[in-house]
């Protein structure tokens, strides 16, 4: 069985993603399984999120990823499907990734990766309107907490700017993890890298797979083209905390303050 799945913040374009795949006949594709019986099953659920992040990959986070591709493996061979697509953002933050690198090598199985990346900005301002990080429970099941001491980047210069600032920070993390993941990942797997805030990005991906893609396949991010009152004041309070970061949290970034549109 072939795997695909994705490395990226949330907001990112996961579902057009998944939909894009839809057209792959060869494909079961899955956006997220959010099925009452999925969480702790198929799909990570608080517990697990939580304690990764805090103890990293131990037998019971090793367990759920076994139990889980057995599961997807079984399914697609069932529909008489060779690869297995799942797009949600969670998994690469429940170590999925450390378990293929763990587990992969013992493995017929083929591992592929979606790296999607959109500008710090366009996702901040998406996670802003949504206002779904003001929740800790929602932190520990969809995004991630500052507190997780496996965390790669500091959070306490961005804390300081209230829920922007969390967000911001969170986009960041997910970057040094991105960064991290494809560094270990490349001279074994296949990982693809697009950018869902440019045109064209689907027809990348299905070319890779080797599907085609319909024409009209390509799912725009929606475009303000007069940029509300509340965007405008968001993307200034960015351009404030961007300029208040260290210089080496500056540079991480992958857009800077000069693509924040003014």
């Amino acid at each position: 069985m072939e795997f695909v799945f994705t490395i990226t913040q949330g907001r990112t374009g996961t579902l057009s993603l998944c939909e894009l795949f839809q057209h792959d006949p060869t494909a079961l594709a899955r956006h997220e399984d959010l099925d009452v019986g999925a969480h702790g099953t198929v799909t990570p659920d608080i517990g697990l999120m939580r304690r990764f992040n805090t103890h990293g990959l131990t037998p019971e986070i090793k367990a759920f990823w076994t139990r889980k591709l057995a599961i997807h493996r079984q399914e697609a061979a069932r529909r008489g499907k060779r690869r297995y697509v799942e797009t949600s953002h969670m998994n690469a933050l429940c170590g999925l990734i450390e378990y293929i690198q763990a587990a992969s090598a013992h493995s017929e199985d083929r591992f592929r990766f979606i790296v999607l990346n959109r500008a710090p900005e366009n996702i901040v301002h998406s996670l802003y309107k949504r206002k779904e990080m003001l929740h800790i429970e929602s932190r520990w099941l969809w995004y991630l907490d500052p507190q997780y001491p496996r965390n790669l980047v500091d959070a306490t210069p961005y804390l300081k700017w209230s829920y922007t600032g969390g967000v911001l920070w969170y986009v960041r993390e997910v970057e040094a993890r991105k960064a991290a993941y494809i560094a270990t990942l490349s001279d074994r797997y296949d990982v693809l890298s697009v950018d869902t805030d440019q045109p064209g990005w689907t027809d990348i991906v299905s070319r890779s797979y080797g599907f085609a893609a319909p024409t009209d396949s390509e799912i725009p991010h929606t475009r303000e083209t007069q940029p509300s009152s509340e965007r405008l004041a968001v993307e200034q309070e960015l351009r404030d905390i961007f300029a208040a970061l260290p210089q080496s949290d500056q540079r991480a970034f992958r857009a800077d303050t000069t693509s924040i549109r003014r």
